[in-house]
């Protein structure tokens, strides 16, 4: 994942990074891991069940505001 703050910082970052593979695979591996933690099968399972049942109700996930 990548922000920008305009179309210009989007298109120096774009040119930067395609010009750049040891930058993309560190972008792309770091944010491989990041929704491994943060979306994995187990956490997705874990909530389906919980809004479900209406069990756990406050446990936070990432993904869900309520």
């Amino acid at each position: 994942m990548v922000f920008y703050n305009n179309i210009s910082d989007l298109s120096e970052k774009i040119l930067k990074i395609s010009k750049d593979d040891k930058l993309r695979k560190s972008i792309a591996l770091k944010g491989k891991q990041k929704y491994l933690k943060y979306f994995n099968s187990n956490l997705v399972a874990d909530f389906i069940i919980n809004k479900t049942f209406d069990i756990n109700k406050n446990k936070k996930y990432l993904w869900h505001n309520s």
